[in-house]
């Protein structure tokens, strides 16, 4: 017997909400790789594998998308740091943690070139 495997069709919502995250997720790789200012709309939607009026239709310019994905990133760091501060550690325990978290940070080369890379796009 040949098993048929169904996939569940997406609501409008949860197509837009894939767009928008494949979108956010090109972004930040081409942002990292080549810098903000670098980047063009058109790279961004041909590599998440939409068209540039799919990239509008989520966000009305280059420059709003930057700040979503800013925020997420502030929003993830503040997390990992209040769950460090959670725990039932000393002081000294958690100022090592925080430095073991940023340690790690700095060893993410995407991460850091695209902070690199906004902070270079400010200064325009």
């Amino acid at each position: 017997m040949v098993e048929v495997s169904v996939r569940k069709r997406l609501t409008r919502v949860e197509s837009r909400a894939q767009t928008r995250e494949r979108l956010l997720e090109a972004a930040f790789s081409i942002f990292a790789r080549d810098g903000v200012e670098a980047a063009s709309i058109e790279e961004i939607a041909e590599a998440a594998g939409y068209s540039r009026g799919a990239f509008y239709s989520n966000f009305n310019s280059k420059d709003e998308l930057l700040l979503l994905l800013l925020d997420r990133k502030l929003e993830q760091s503040k997390k990992n740091i209040a769950a460090i501060l959670a725990g039932d550690l000393s002081t000294r325990q958690i100022i090592e943690r925080i430095r073991e978290y940023y340690v790690h940070l700095a060893s993410d080369g995407e991460h850091c070139t695209f902070m690199l890379g906004v902070q270079l796009y400010s200064l325009q």
